[in-house]
């Protein structure tokens, strides 16, 4: 299975995964000036634009390839398959929270 990079922004229930090759070969056309000043914020502000500047996508800006569709079809069929092993976002994100300490 491919290791997944995936990004979840506070406040909201949207979790984007992308496998960590794809995230390699992104190329992002910047203005050098933004860069800089993006680059000279605190971890916690650039975090902040971030999820500002997610929340301007819609789903459908984001593009899904057909080997991720395949996976969330996976995923949906084995949740449809055994409802009584899943568990609410909040219970997972608490326990995804103690691993992470």
């Amino acid at each position: 299975m491919a290791r997944l990079w995936c990004i979840w922004m506070r406040g909201s229930n949207f979790v984007r995964c992308l496998p960590v090759a794809r995230l390699i070969t992104y190329r992002i056309m910047v203005n050098a000036t933004i860069l800089s000043q993006v680059k000279s914020l605190s971890p916690e502000d650039r975090l902040e634009l971030i999820g500002a500047v997610w929340e301007t996508l819609s789903p459908l800006d984001v593009p899904v390839t057909d080997e991720e569709k395949a996976l969330i079809d996976s995923r949906l069929q084995e949740m449809e398959a055994h409802p009584d092993d899943q568990s609410p976002w909040q219970d997972a994100a608490v326990r995804l929270r103690h691993q992470l300490r």
